[in-house]
């Protein structure tokens, strides 16, 4: 199964439409979810959701259960992917339970993890554009740290020249395809999530 989250635009129909193809072509069953909340700032948004007073910290992983329930899923080739605010949350919420999924995509986004190394080691692959803003503040201390901590399957794809919203059309041009296929070759080596 793969779990694909918005940017801060709630667009879930553009998610869907750049990793809707590769699921199909790989036989995984793909769910696209929406922001539950926005954090009273307007259009959903996962990171202003995760830092408001109405945040659920166990909402992402109840509705997964949802789709277990409904679905012949192998819990040890859960995935997951994120773009912008999306990536941002997916960093957090699977750093803090490496064991959930059997590898993550951030994409153009994330937030910088200044916890302990989990025992569990979570395959990350990052695809950001040069020209990002969200590059240095964020992005890199995250890569920085998930390698500080070892052992982490760690893919780093820096586009030139693309910026944020551009990295987009990297996954739009066979890069959702080519990831998935990354992510297929992991199993979850901590226990089900």
């Amino acid at each position: 199964m793969l779990v694909v989250l918005h940017g801060d635009d709630g667009n879930t129909a553009w998610m869907d439409w750049m990793w809707h193809g590769p699921a199909d072509k790989h036989g995984v069953v793909m769910v696209v979810l929406r922001c539950p909340g926005a954090g009273g700032y307007g259009d959903p948004s996962w990171s202003r959701w995760h830092r408001s007073a109405r945040h659920d910290p166990g909402w992402l992983a109840a509705r997964i259960e949802e789709v277990i329930a409904r679905e012949p899923i192998d819990r040890r080739k859960l995935y997951a992917s994120g773009y912008s605010s999306g990536a941002s949350y997916l960093s957090s919420f699977a750093s803090d339970h490496p064991e959930r999924f059997a590898a993550i995509s951030l994409v153009g986004g994330g937030d910088r993890h200044p916890g302990a190394c989990s025992a569990c080691k979570l395959p990350v692959h990052f695809l950001i554009g040069s020209l990002d803003t969200m590059l240095q503040p964020d992005v890199i201390p995250l890569r920085d740290w998930y390698q500080a901590c070892g052992g982490h399957d760690v893919v780093w794809e820096l586009r030139q020249g693309m910026t944020h919203e551009g990295i987009q059309w990297s996954l739009e041009r066979g890069g959702a395809n080519a990831i998935l296929t990354w992510m297929l070759r992991h199993e979850a080596g901590c226990g089900p999530g």
